[in-house]
């Protein structure tokens, strides 16, 4: 059994990683004479936030797949912050994610909530892309804030299983299930589906749907207050661009802005800490250290996709997308 040490915690203070940058290029066009003001500014700008109860904001990235797994250190990170939120008044969560499973992205909305339950302020900040699973958990910050072209939307429920029972039957194959409870399962990969099955499974979704349109109502209350027209549209599955749902009202989002310039317009006010957890590497034996490296970078890609696939294929298949 490989062994893998446990993760590390990172925490970077944003405005330092800056400072230096700035100085960086100051230097390096010849205008280091500029370098000492900046210092003075810095300290002005920290003396000030040191007689501010709420100095801090915390930076969190989320980065999703299909299964959301970087929910528990995501949550995590939210009991490290909720445990010194004496000292923070705001987080900013840079969320990824063009959907998954709806346990998944259930629980990162969850983890979302506790930071709102703290009274902490939570903005949700997408570059390219919050849709289905991924707007299920963005939609519960406090304020939503995307770039223009990031994507927007798909709130509903996909469910695509292959059935093979036919191919079976041909090769002579037969299959076997029994289960306990006539609900316990309608669709399977193997076994004959009914029209009662189809209507089960349907249903299924649509109860999921309804849970997730009643959830974006919940916390986007412009939503609730839109026409049933557009309300309909919102809710259809579809998605658009931010700067699309801004123009028609839709309530999905409130500002347009990239998380670059949104934090670098925090930054002159806030002292902003980004949290983060470093995966150590996998210790390797010296054939994997010689060997490894020749193969890593043309297989790494096709299993991460081969692996979305079966899981999003086999698992049940209902999902967020």
């Amino acid at each position: 059994m490989k062994h893998v040490e446990p993760k590390k915690l990172v925490v970077t203070n944003l405005n330092e990683v800056r400072q230096k940058q700035i100085w960086a290029v100051l230097k390096e066009s010849g205008q280091e004479d500029k370098v000492p003001s900046i210092i003075d500014r810095i300290k002005k700008f920290n003396k000030k936030e040191a007689n501010n109860n709420n100095k801090y904001a915390y930076v969190l990235t989320f980065n999703g797949d299909m299964r959301a797994t970087e929910a528990e250190d995501f949550s995590k990170a939210v009991t490290i912050i909720l445990s010194s939120s004496e000292y923070c008044g705001e987080v900013f969560i840079k969320l990824t994610s063009g959907g998954g499973t709806v346990n998944g992205y259930g629980l990162l909305s969850s983890e979302i909530k506790r930071l709102r339950d703290a009274r902490l302020k939570v903005t949700v900040l997408i570059d390219q892309v919050a849709a289905s699973g991924g707007y299920l958990a963005a939609c519960v910050a406090d304020e939503v804030v995307a770039a223009p072209f990031s994507y927007i939307g798909s709130i509903g429920v996909v469910s695509s299983i292959p059935n093979i029972n036919r191919l079976l039957k041909e090769k002579g194959v037969s299959v076997e299930e029994h289960t306990a409870g006539d609900k316990k399962r309608n669709i399977t990969m193997m076994g004959e589906t009914t029209d009662e099955d189809r209507n089960a499974h349907k249903k299924d979704l649509e109860n999921i749907h309804a849970q997730f349109k009643s959830h974006v109502e919940t916390y986007r209350k412009d939503i609730s207050e839109l026409s049933e027209e557009i309300k309909s549209e919102v809710f259809s599955g579809a998605y658009w661009t931010a700067q699309h749902t801004v123009d028609n009202n839709y309530g999905l989002v409130d500002r347009l802005s990239t998380s670059e310039e949104f934090l670098a317009e925090k930054m002159k006010a806030l002292n902003v800490l980004e949290i983060s957890f470093e995966k150590k590497k996998e210790k390797k034996g010296i054939f994997a250290k010689v060997f490894g490296s020749l193969v890593s970078g043309a297989t790494d890609e096709i299993l991460e996709k081969v692996e979305s696939r079966l899981y999003q294929t086999f698992m049940n298949g209902k999902g967020l997308n």
